[in-house]
């Protein structure tokens, strides 16, 4: 696209920023000026409208490009990193006019991941040359180091949010270990996301050219274009990565909560005393002592009582 293009591009988000942010200093200052506020409103809408279509057609124009590419004969992890990066684009597009699309965000985001990681992965292999068995203990070790981490962790919360032991919920452990670990998620991503546009500065000897992405090289070419294309996965990745760690961070018991409403809690009982479309757990082998979910304004209340037969 031509010099000019991308400087209207420019300068249109430029303005918008300039609006959003007198905007929000006007909100921080208590000062409320209608016309700002209308105008604002609307060119709210024209903004976000504007970004939608470039970025649902700039993922078209990359989907078609590794089409006509023939994507297949790629490497699976390379194939998941163009899935993602196209999926990234059009949801985040997409999201802003319907919101639903906040979840293929999210697949979009571990897609990127994946590809990023498969790549770190076999770079690391090619460049450390041990033996199988050392690659098993060490693996090993830090599974077992982090699955305790975790396991411990996801423990506290259950307990926190529930007051039962956590044993009664085997299915929300694995969620409530991964809201344990959204903080440090959010720093790492955020770090990463910092490594990765700092990996995209402009270099000196290619100011004037700007790489083309080939999956398809041999170890002894020029891997710039390869490179490039995961650093935009982890870019991606770690975007995804930071939206998804903020928002469990910021509602991890309710996530923990509709999840165990669903994975863990029994939508029919045998229990006489407890209505229809209540949800319980069995907390003896007895059956005599239950813990039951009553939502009331789609807020979750819970209460140990005994079961009638």
């Amino acid at each position: 696209m031509s010099k000019k293009f991308y400087t209207g591009f420019l300068l249109f988000y430029l303005v918008a920023a300039v609006i959003f942010g007198v905007g929000i200093i006007l909100s921080l200052l208590g000062v409320s000026n209608p016309w700002f506020e209308s105008y604002n409103h609307y060119y709210t809408i024209a903004v976000n409208t504007g970004a939608s279509l470039v970025m649902v057609v700039v993922g078209g124009l990359i989907g078609w490009a590794f089409w006509d590419d023939e994507i297949i004969k790629y490497r699976v992890s390379e194939v998941c990193g163009i899935i993602g990066i196209i999926l990234f684009l059009l949801s985040a597009g997409l999201l802003m006019i319907w919101p639903v699309f906040v979840w293929f965000f999210m697949i979009a985001g571990l897609l990127c991941s994946y590809s990023v990681i498969a790549y770190v992965f076999n770079m690391i292999n090619d460049r450390i040359r041990v033996s199988n068995w050392e690659r098993a203990v060490i693996g090993a070790v830090f599974t077992f180091v982090f699955l305790y981490f975790i396991g411990y962790k996801s423990n506290v919360r259950i307990n926190k949010v529930f007051a039962v032991d956590p044993k009664h919920f085997p299915f929300t452990k694995t969620l409530a270990g991964i809201v344990e670990l959204s903080p440090y998620m959010a720093i790492a991503s955020l770090l990463m996301l910092f490594c990765f546009l700092f990996a995209l500065r402009p270099k000196k000897e290619s100011n004037s050219e700007v790489p083309q992405v080939s999956l398809n090289q041999e170890p002894g070419e020029n891997n710039s274009g390869k490179n490039l294309f995961f650093i935009y996965n982890g870019v991606f990745a770690s975007i995804g990565m930071f939206v998804f760690s903020l928002a469990l961070i910021h509602a991890g018991d309710a996530f923990i909560k509709n999840a165990a409403s669903v994975l863990d809690f029994n939508s029919e009982s045998i229990c006489r005393n407890i209505s229809e479309k209540t949800g319980i757990i069995y907390l003896d082998n007895k059956y005599e002592l239950i813990l039951v979910d009553q939502p009331v304004e789609k807020q979750h209340i819970y209460k140990v009582q005994k079961c009638v037969l």
